[in-house]
């Protein structure tokens, strides 16, 4: 099967997205950030721009990277342990490896998903910083929520429709 780079292009495209947004705030944040809120959007927890800017991009790129390591290495582990829709059909020596290579394919599309999400939620964080006192609007983050969660719904539904679609194509 052969590895589409799509998905990868817009994971490296979201990171990207993702340094510049954290790169062009990085002068306008102040020194002592607001970096957690309250669910009225208050701040009670506060870290330095230095150590906030560290953290914030490394740990962004870390989940996804532990995200996208974790399903690559899947190939490694016995058949038995996959876990998908038609599992019987998809277990068979000849169908494992292409069903491993379409789940580290597809998570692409997942890491991409949460980058973005962060990145958004870093720009909430950056304009939240920009009031005095610091106030995050958690109306506008609900909504950015609500569209991650919508398209972790999007690709879960992509995910298992393709182990049940091909399934039924080579029956």
């Amino acid at each position: 099967m052969k590895f589409s780079r799509l998905p990868l292009y817009v994971w490296l495209f979201s990171l990207a997205l993702f340094a510049f947004s954290v790169a062009t705030s990085f002068p306008s944040l102040p020194e002592r950030l607001a970096t957690h809120f309250d669910a009225a959007g208050h701040p009670n927890g506060w870290s330095s721009r230095t150590a906030y800017v560290a953290f914030f991009p490394a740990f962004t790129l870390g989940v996804s990277g532990l995200v996208l390591g974790l399903t690559y290495s899947i190939r490694f582990f016995p058949s038995s342990t996959l876990n998908v829709p038609r599992s019987d059909y998809w277990r068979t020596p000849e169908n494992y490896p292409r069903a491993c290579v379409f789940i580290f394919r597809h998570t692409f599309w997942f890491a991409a998903l949460m980058t973005l999400f962060m990145r958004y939620a870093h720009q909430s964080i950056a304009t939240a910083n920009l009031a005095a006192p610091p106030i995050l609007n958690t109306g506008e983050l609900n909504r950015s929520a609500g569209l991650f969660l919508a398209g972790l719904a999007l690709w879960i539904f992509s995910l298992v429709h393709f182990f049940i679609k091909d399934v039924r194509s080579a029956n």
